[in-house]
């Protein structure tokens, strides 16, 4: 007895799980009414096309250029990161720190990260190419061990579609703040064609806009998403409805035409006339 008891219940207990494998999808639809899900209503019909709004340069620079919601809204968040910039808390000596301000005034250093700041959220991605004097060899690692006092030449702006792209190898590794991420990047002169330069991974610092999903990095070869890209739709409707409202203040006339004695033709005409 005991033996078919057990068998009856691993039946049972198998029975069970296959139940539970078992995979539904539920969903409301109302055909008479056309709503829900398969009917052919407006809700149904909206779609998400993947547009990559990111990658139409000349879109995004007109967007820059012309309007100033799309201004404000790349420099806003740049400028305030660096208004108040940064303060050395250090017993060095004052003399040091008036050389670190005149180095910073030579070099124009908190421009040039604020300009890559800026057309990094513009364009999804830029780059910033330390320079130092007597590393003339950009495709090597740098050192920060050779690098002596008073070397540092400032930095140079790129953005991702000026000149400096990012190479197919990727640093293999995971030590590396970089993982992932291009190890090369090569500059080139637009108007020749020619290579200027190719720069070691750890020569470059990134500005890139919003983070992308892996396979999206690939497709913008490892930059972001332009700020811009997510507000676009927002921004053509208010530049839409503003302009018809400007329009409308043309036509806003009272048209009216005068009579001398109107009110007395009115009174003794018939109902005809």
């Amino acid at each position: 007895m005991s033996r078919k008891r057990s068998n009856r219940r691993t039946r049972a207990d198998t029975d069970k799980s296959k139940q539970a494998s078992i995979e539904t999808m539920d969903a409301f639809s109302n055909p008479a009414a056309r709503i829900g899900h398969g009917t052919m209503d407006l809700l149904n019909a909206t779609e998400y096309p993947t547009t990559r709004l990111t990658q139409n340069y000349q879109l995004l620079t007109s967007l820059y250029r012309d309007n100033w919601i799309v201004q404000n809204i790349i420099a806003t968040i740049p400028n305030d990161m660096i208004r108040k910039w940064y303060e050395i808390r250090s017993g060095i000596p004052p003399e040091y720190m008036e050389q670190m301000g005149r180095l910073e005034r030579r070099t124009q250093i908190r421009k040039k990260i604020l300009l890559g700041m800026y057309w990094g959220r513009l364009y999804g991605g830029a780059a910033g190419i330390l320079l130092i004097k007597g590393q003339n060899d950009l495709s090597r690692p740098l050192d920060l061990d050779t690098v002596m006092p008073g070397s540092f030449l400032g930095m140079q702006i790129l953005d991702r579609w000026n000149g400096i792209y990012p190479e197919g190898e990727l640093v293999s590794d995971p030590g590396d703040p970089d993982f992932g991420l291009p190890a090369y990047y090569t500059v080139r002169d637009d108007e020749t064609g020619r290579v200027a330069a190719r720069v070691h991974h750890s020569r470059v610092i990134r500005f890139i806009g919003r983070e992308l999903p892996w396979i999206e990095q690939v497709t913008e070869l490892y930059w972001g998403e332009s700020e811009i890209e997510a507000v676009y739709s927002e921004v053509v409707r208010r530049d839409n409805v503003a302009g018809n409202i400007a329009a409308l203040t043309f036509r806003a006339n009272i048209n009216y035409m005068e009579t001398e004695g109107l009110d007395q033709l009115l009174g003794t005409a018939n109902t005809e006339m």
